[in-house]
């Protein structure tokens, strides 16, 4: 094994036929060209899916064999001593539980992936589910989640998910979907049709609807089945295939199907390994899940270019694009469901629009390659973080820290101590290499923010924005010890107080502004919460102050935080801000500050609807170029939050960079544009601090402190 390969252990319940084990398998080959030897470790056995062709590929899995609890955290534990990895990943339940309890006080940290909504509330109405058991369930891996240094989340839903049932910061999750590989699925072509239908006796003028997943109540089949009496009415030859291994709602399907007098129009086919075949030959995927974390199927059938109509749930509104790719409707209605299908099979325009679309939104966004390059990164990042191991309490933190918590009171002492320390020089030749960009928000202390471009000018080098990107995209080398100033949101400080300043060291900088605000002396809207909570407003379900409220609706869907605002705002005076005008913006241009797009209102978008991501970064885009007279090509997201949704849409726009807020040193040539860390600051803060971000040790400290 070459010195400089990486190694991770892979825990999994087992390499069945879901949607987390293709996306496993499919992984390891991507991983091992990236130089990442991977072992998988599995529980159990599995007869279907994908183990038997990871076995015959040669890749390094091994099965536990002890079937009790502590027996297999003591097997996995042998494993982890025998392979000594840079990073464990675990997925699924089972494998969670024992991967955090046999990883506590080891230095690989653990990754857990979120593949699921398993406590949501629609899982409560499973007659399979025992209410006090799932309660016991989720209580446990709640107490446990601790013990995870990072979670990765397939979906936004599936993050707000870990947020709300298991107390999980929403700073410890990475959203990543799920990709799939488009030479494994092949293409969609009239011979394929064909072929495929021929396969199973079906003619080439019989609709076909499709469903993919093993009968389980979350996968909503029972709905499909009482929606068929409705789509025979107008599709009297359709056929409605069910593939999917049986599973506990396998004896219900069969009743219903039994009851319901559907015959041959409904065929049960089982577990198959020819799914992108039975994807190619029909007309409709129909995906009636009642709770979902993504679904690998539907991903598959947008590849194959399939046109969709599923449940309206979180989740799947990630994945499609009702009126585009997919018809939505409500989960568990199957008169609703069979009308959708219905329709669309009478509309062959609308058929073939959706699936283009659909193969066009898999091509841009949910590839494997797409996909794996996003979590490698993540395992970059995981494995480069501050080994830590458990602590007295459950949580996981690094040794020497135990005991030594460091309070806000403490902190600029030790900042000035550490500006003065060997430590603060060793790290200033390790960084000299790096980007460092720093996020302010306004300039509210013109004499510290003086002080500090006076540091900056002394001891780095600031950088135009054209130069970062020539660096950061093109590979260009920077000087030593470069530095670039970002502002956020765009507060009139900037070109009041922080302009003239700026002009006077000749240090250019970039301004993210917002574009509905433009030319407007409407507030940013955690600033019109904060004052109509002190005027007395109120949301339900939350008590505190305004800073509370704001935090609690940036983790609210984006539909349900306009709804709390707007409701702030009966009966209450009108709150005014004066914000950036058109010619605010020429002159901060004019002065060397450069302006980016932050959005057209500031919404967190991993809560937004992709139609409103698109809404929100094209109108913002569209209002700066028309105020600038030439189109931005850098984006700041809000609250420093990534979400795979955006990239594709900056690339269309022509943008060349976006920053995030994770307060880290940006690496050179950037290993994904569209995610260039930055640190975050304020124009008050001590010249001390930001030596010791320049340096590096402020971005290690925070780490430690936020694993702490």
């Amino acid at each position: 094994m070459s010195t400089s390969e990486r190694r991770v252990v892979h825990v999994i319940d087992g390499l069945g036929a879901g949607g987390a084990e293709r996306s496993l398998v499919e992984l390891l080959p991507v991983a091992r060209a990236a130089g990442w030897a991977s072992t998988v470790v599995c529980l159990y056995r599995r007869e279907q899916g994908v183990q038997s062709g990871a076995l015959d590929r040669g890749e390094d899995v091994r099965f536990l064999g002890a079937r009790s609890l502590p027996g297999r955290v003591r097997a996995l534990r042998r494993v982890l001593d025998d392979v000594d990895p840079d990073l464990v990943h675990s997925t699924l339940f089972d494998a969670t539980m024992v991967s955090r309890l046999a990883c506590r006080g080891r230095q690989a940290p653990l990754l857990t992936s979120l593949v699921n909504t398993p406590y949501a509330e629609a899982r409560l109405r499973d007659p399979n589910v025992h209410v006090v058991s799932l309660r016991a369930l989720r209580g446990l891996d709640q107490a446990t989640s601790r013990w995870t240094d990072r979670f990765h989340a397939i979906t936004g839903a599936v993050a707000d998910a870990a947020t709300r049932d298991l107390g999980v910061h929403c700073g410890r999750i990475s959203v990543i979907p799920r990709g799939r590989d488009p030479e494994r699925l092949g293409k969609p072509s009239p011979a394929r049709r064909t072929a495929a239908r021929a396969s199973l006796g079906i003619g080439c003028s019989t609709p076909i609807v499709v469903t993919i997943g093993r009968h389980e109540y979350q996968k909503g089949q029972i709905h499909l089945l009482r929606a068929v009496r409705r789509l025979l009415d107008d599709h009297p030859e359709a056929v409605i295939l069910l593939a999917g291994r049986d599973g506990a709602a396998s004896a219900e399907l069969r009743r219903v199907h039994a009851e319901l007098g559907l015959g041959d129009r409904v065929r049960f086919l089982g577990h198959r390994d020819d799914v992108p075949e039975l994807l190619a030959a029909a007309d409709v995927f129909a995906f009636p899940s009642v709770y979902e974390g993504l679904g690998g199927a539907l991903i598959e059938a947008m590849a194959l270019g399939l046109p969709v109509v599923a449940s309206d749930i979180p989740a799947v509104r990630e994945v499609v694009e009702n009126g585009l790719t997919a018809d939505l409707v409500a989960p568990g209605d199957p008169v609703a469901l069979g009308e959708a299908v219905a329709r669309l099979l009478s509309d062959r325009d609308r058929l073939k629009a959706y699936g283009d679309q659909g193969r066009r939104r898999f091509e841009r966004e949910y590839t494997l390659a797409e996909s794996t390059s996003r979590m490698l990164a993540l395992y970059d990042e995981v494995r480069k973080a501050p080994p830590t191991v458990a602590d007295d309490h459950g949580g996981r933190r690094r040794p020497r820290e135990r005991g030594r918590d460091m309070s806000a009171a403490g902190r600029p002492a030790l900042e000035r101590a550490l500006a003065r320390s060997p430590a603060q020089r060793m790290a200033r030749r390790w960084s000299a290499r790096r980007l460092t960009v720093l996020a302010y928000h306004g300039v509210e202390d013109a004499e510290r923010f003086a002080a500090q471009l006076d540091c900056l000018v002394d001891d780095a080098h600031p950088i135009s924005l054209d130069t970062a990107v020539s660096a950061l995209v093109g590979g260009t080398e920077l000087p030593s010890n470069a530095v670039l100033l970002t502002f956020d949101d765009g507060d009139r400080s900037v070109l009041e107080r922080g302009l003239p300043l700026l002009r006077a060291c000749g240090v250019p900088a970039v301004v993210f502004a917002v574009g509905s605000l433009l030319d407007t002396d409407e507030p940013f809207w955690w600033t019109e919460v904060e004052a109509l909570v002190g005027a007395g407003g109120q949301v339900d379900g939350v008590d505190g102050d305004g800073r509370d409220v704001v935090s609690y609706l940036k983790r609210r869907p984006d539909d349900e935080r306009r709804a709390a605002i707007a409701g702030l705002r009966i009966g209450r005076e009108q709150v005014r801000q004066p914000q950036l005008t058109t010619d605010d913006l020429r002159q901060l241009e004019a002065g060397g500050v450069v302006v980016g797009n932050h959005t057209l209102t500031h919404p967190i978008l991993a809560r937004c609807r992709t139609a409103r991501i698109e809404i929100e970064l094209e109108q913002a885009h569209g209002r700066l170029t028309d105020a600038l007279g030439h189109a931005p090509t850098a984006f700041a997201y809000p609250n420093g939050d990534h979400d795979p949704r955006v990239p594709p849409v900056l690339r269309r726009l022509g943008y060349d960079v976006a920053f995030l807020f994770d307060h880290r040193l940006a690496a050179v040539p950037a290993a994904d544009p569209f995610r260039v860390s930055r640190l975050r600051i304020s124009s008050d803060a001590p010249v001390a601090r930001l030596k010791t971000m320049l340096s590096g040790l402020n971005p290690a400290l925070h780490q430690l402190r936020h694993k702490a």
